[in-house]
């Protein structure tokens, strides 16, 4: 049996009914296969990633050009990527449109599957299909009547694929920030890289005042570590009230004028000892989904806030 050949059929919503016309000419046609990205459900997948594998998997792409979608920002990165990907990008357009083209598809580009506008839905729909019926004929047997990029700089292609990987990244950004994996990257930062890396200190202050440093730690909610030395406290106090979730989650590091233990966590604050300095941060996932800790003003790793809250101590001892 002959390979499939994929058409991806890229359009506005607005364009429904002309997406199902075209999409059954090629259904019936042996050989030809539609890719419409609103058929193909998979949970937990962001509309970009199906986006991108509709047209990765294609050979054809066909935009669907109406005065109801010329503006549509999907449809033109959706071009864009097809042609960065040297796809073969072949245009369906409203014949009235085609002296306002600019872009990728103009008037400059052979486009010789149009049709006309008119009020009546059902007119305009019958020349939209005859338009279609060329059009995948001319696929069927192999004519070259298609758009390539032969003439697209190199630094455009790339822009296009810069934009698509942010595009991307973003929305994978999004996804995680709000699943149950953020929840757990941070309960492994607070117990492989900052808790660590606070020990790491403390046995460095230990060797500066000649003596062991009194800490007290604590596994379960507050998850953290308290250092006690000479009249002051510092603590790391990392809270997930909800167990599954990033929702009102913090990390908050302290230095306290007196001594400090968990306990005291418990009392009213007017009990405690003197805070004399304070961050609080949020889990928080950089451009490149590295995790983060957001205080409201930067991004911190572990380390960075290890080290602020060090270095605190260090003005005040």
């Amino acid at each position: 049996m002959d390979k499939q050949k994929n058409i991806f059929i890229s359009y506005s919503s607005n364009d429904q009914d002309k997406v199902g016309i075209l999409k059954e000419l090629i259904k019936i046609k042996n050989g030809l296969n539609p890719i419409v990205i609103a058929d193909k459900r998979e949970a937990q997948k962001p509309l970009t990633d199906k986006v991108i594998d509709g047209i990765e998997k294609s050979e054809i792409v066909v935009p669907i050009i109406t005065s109801r979608s010329i503006h549509t920002q999907w449809m033109n990165q959706e071009i864009g990527y097809s042609l960065a990907l040297s796809r073969k990008v072949t245009a369906i357009v409203e014949r009235e449109l085609l002296d306002d083209l600019k872009g990728f598809i103009h008037k400059q580009v052979d486009l010789p599957y149009n049709f006309s506008r008119s009020n009546n839905s059902d007119e305009e729909n019958k020349g939209f299909e005859s338009a279609c019926i060329l059009l995948v004929n001319d696929i069927l047997f192999s004519k070259e009547k298609s758009m390539t990029l032969p003439n697209l700089a190199d630094k455009h292609m790339n822009k296009i694929k810069e934009k698509v990987e942010r595009e991307k990244l973003e929305s994978e950004k999004e996804r995680m920030l709000n699943s149950q994996e953020i929840v757990t990257i941070a309960n492994q930062a607070v117990d492989n890289e900052l808790l660590p890396y606070v020990h790491e200190q403390k046995d460095k202050w230990n060797q500066i005042i000649g003596k062991n440093v009194p800490y007290e730690t604590s596994p379960n909610d507050p998850n953290g570590i308290i250092l006690n030395l000479r009249g002051f406290a510092l603590s790391f106090v990392w809270r997930q009230p909800h167990r599954n979730s990033i929702e009102s989650a913090k990390l908050t590091v302290s230095l306290w004028d007196g001594r400090m233990s968990f306990i005291q966590f418990r009392y009213p604050i007017e009990d405690r000892p003197d805070i004399i300095n304070e961050m609080k941060c949020q889990p928080y996932l950089d451009d490149e989904l590295r995790f983060k800790w957001n205080n409201s003003t930067e991004l911190m790793d572990s380390k960075q806030v290890v080290d602020v809250v060090f270095e605190w101590l260090a003005e005040v001892f």
